[in-house]
Formats: structure tokens, C-alpha cells, sequence
């Protein structure tokens, strides 16, 4: 038997060609069904107004439309007496997930100017809100 001849015997014995067939579609199968990841980003977060200020205390809060790929893991608000408050700063802890939340925040100083912001975190990092500005009485 040369090689042509058992080329052709091969090819046509039936049980190998539905094992090359087989054998064909599992590979395309396999190829075609591959993922690509979705890259997490920030999530999308604006601030409320603030309310109910008194000397030691105020109200704010936040929403957040959008985790972008990533759930959220904490959110809350953050201020500080300098601009451009962080999670470093003072902070609340208001749960997790998207949707309006509404922060106190208390052991304020009388009379004085504070910048808040509303945070949100997932795996992408901590976003932050547009910042407000707000004086105590």
C-alpha cells in the first residue's frame, strides 16, 4: 500500500470522518465561543445638595447611575476644610450598590467652610462627585 492509496482508504472509512468532523467542530466551537474581557472603569456618581445644616452637622449624599462594568463596594460622602476632598479625609459608610443614598455628617465645627464630595468604589478604583461647598452656622 503506498501513501495516496492510504490517504483514500483513510478518508474513506466513515467512522473516521465523522470523527474528523467531529474533531472540526469542537475546535471551532472552542475558538468561537472565547470572551473578551470587559474593562472596568470608574463608576458614574454626582453629589445631592447639601440640607439641614446646623452647627455640628449636615445631610448630602449622592448617586450613582453607573458601576461601568464594576460592583460598587462602598460609597459615602468625604469632606474636608480643603478643597477636593478624598476618602482620606472625614468620610461616611453608606453600603454598597448603585442607586441615591443619603450621608449625615456629624462632629462639624460651628461657623465654619467645609468641601464635600460623594464617592463611590469598585475594582477600578474610588470616583468622586463634583464638589459642594457649605458653611456651617
Amino acid at each position: 500500500m503506498n501513501y495516496k492509496t492510504f490517504t483514500f482508504e483513510f478518508l474513506n472509512d466513515k467512522k473516521m470522518k465523522k470523527f474528523l468532523i467531529f474533531c472540526t467542530i469542537l475546535v471551532l466551537g472552542l475558538t468561537a465561543c472565547t470572551k473578551t474581557a470587559i474593562p472596568v472603569v470608574l463608576p458614574v456618581i454626582t453629589i445631592n445638595a447639601v440640607s439641614s445644616i446646623t452647627p455640628f452637622s449636615a445631610i448630602s449624599g449622592g448617586d450613582i447611575t453607573a458601576d461601568t462594568g464594576g460592583p460598587i463596594t462602598e460609597r459615602g460622602v468625604c469632606w474636608s476644610l480643603s478643597p477636593s476632598p478624598t476618602i482620606s479625609n472625614s468620610k461616611t459608610l453608606n453600603g454598597s450598590g448603585l442607586g441615591t443614598f443619603a450621608s449625615e455628617m456629624t462632629g462639624l465645627t460651628s461657623g465654619t467652610t467645609y468641601y464635600l464630595r460623594a464617592y463611590a468604589t469598585n475594582n477600578a478604583g474610588t470616583a468622586y462627585s463634583k464638589e459642594s461647598v457649605f458653611t456651617t452656622f
